[in-house]
């Protein structure tokens, strides 16, 4: 037992001592400014401070207020990843959701103007009523790229293909990986039997989201041939426990609304109270372990196959068909030693499965500067970016004779 508590008591003074070590020789990250502090969008808030160019420094909490005096029922985006382990005690908690709130004005994200949309009758991002659809043309399979992030409504991939292909459904879900969007598949775009399903994959985090998801109880069961929630029939419930959780939210969102808001001296004791607490949870310790093991793991291939796989036979199923959209990150032209290395490992399993694919980085590379196509601060595309996608895909359509504007299944 000595020796027990002895080896603990060494491997806590040496995380710390580590901590201590990486806190003094690290650089400092590029000061936030006081008005940033607090807002979801830090480090795109900074970067437009610093430039001298306006940004929205409300908290969600904030703007939803806003709306609410004008007679707007407002709520967050709600993602569904954050959402897996809270319970809010009642029979939802068994649910494992792929959206957010239905049929209101959802609050996004923050560009420097806040985001809105409106969400669908299932709480995806697209026009009211498009689910009663009698056979949608295209099915876009993603995650947040698809949904279309920090850019407005008509900016994102899917809104660019609905200009030609207007039965065009928008299935994107923020931080949603391989296994997550194979349930949006099943769940939502299976029902309703597309000519064309799109599965965008992005090589900056998808395996690192199917490395999590595969540990998860309910989502690794849409491998099975069978198996569905049948979530369009509990969207009642499932707005009512999203808004639940929304509102308990709420609270941490008007403690940084009261930071925000009080004295320097005030803000300076958070900051000290944040610094104190990054040291006791060995925060620049984790996050080194995080970058060299976890930032980059290991490539499945036997269950990004299978989700494939299993993506395929369903599409094929109701005589559809699947197609595979690589999305490149800004590490591809920024800085490709940095670049995910599994590209040709991914590319090579959709050729095996017969599943004919888009690469967009070869799109992105024909331009002048492909960086340009990524805002400042963030991982995600500008609107130009959102637009080459949606083009691309457009011309991958038309050279396979896919779907056209009037055209019927």
């Amino acid at each position: 037992m000595l020796k027990l508590i002895l080896l603990c008591v060494s491997i806590a003074v040496s995380g710390y001592l580590a901590e201590a070590v990486l806190t003094f020789t690290t650089p400092e990250p590029e000061a936030i400014e006081d008005e940033c502090r607090w807002v979801e969008s830090r480090e795109r808030c900074n970067v437009a401070r610093r430039a001298g160019v306006a940004f929205d420094t409300r908290s969600v909490s904030e703007v939803i207020d806003a709306l609410a005096r004008r007679g707007v029922e407002a709520w967050p985006a709600i993602v569904p990843k954050h959402t897996a382990g809270i319970s809010v005690g009642d029979a939802s908690d068994g649910i494992r959701q792929l959206a957010g709130i239905s049929n209101v004005m959802t609050v996004y994200c923050n560009a420097g103007e806040h985001v809105l949309y409106g969400s669908d009758e299932h709480g995806f991002r697209n026009p009211p009523g498009i689910h009663g659809m009698d056979v949608p043309e295209i099915v876009l399979i993603g995650d947040s790229f698809v949904q279309g992030y920090c850019v407005p409504s008509g900016s994102d991939i899917a809104s660019r293909i609905r200009r030609v292909v207007p039965k065009t459904l928008n299935l994107g879900v923020d931080d949603a990986g391989p296994l997550l969007e194979l349930a949006a598949l099943r769940e939502y775009a299976e029902p309703l039997r597309p000519r064309v399903v799109l599965w965008l994959y992005f090589e900056g985090n998808d395996l690192a989201d199917l490395a999590w998801e595969k540990r998860q109880p309910i989502y690794p069961l849409y491998l099975k041939p069978r198996f569905r929630q049948r979530l369009r029939e509990l969207q009642p419930a499932i707005d009512l426990r999203l808004e639940k959780i929304a509102t308990a939210l709420r609270t941490l969102s008007d403690q940084e609304r009261h930071a925000a808001s009080a004295s320097p001296q005030t803000r300076h004791r958070y900051v000290l109270i944040d610094r104190l607490r990054a040291f006791a949870t060995l925060s620049r310790l984790r996050e080194r372990i995080h970058r060299l093991f976890l930032e980059r793991p290991a490539f499945d291939e036997e269950v990004f196959r299978a989700v494939l796989a299993r993506a395929k036979e369903r599409v094929a199923s109701w005589d559809g068909r699947l197609y595979f959209v690589y999305l490149p990150s800004w590490e591809r032209f920024g800085d490709p030693g940095a670049a995910n290395p599994h590209r040709e490992a991914v590319l090579g399993v959709t050729q095996e499965l017969g599943i004919e694919s888009l690469d967009v980085g070869e799109v992105f590379e024909a331009q002048a500067d492909p960086t340009s196509l990524f805002p400042l601060g963030d991982l995600h595309y500008t609107a130009s970016g959102y637009a080459l996608v949606g083009d691309a895909i457009l011309a991958f359509l038309e050279a396979r004779r896919e779907p056209r504007a009037g055209e019927g299944r």
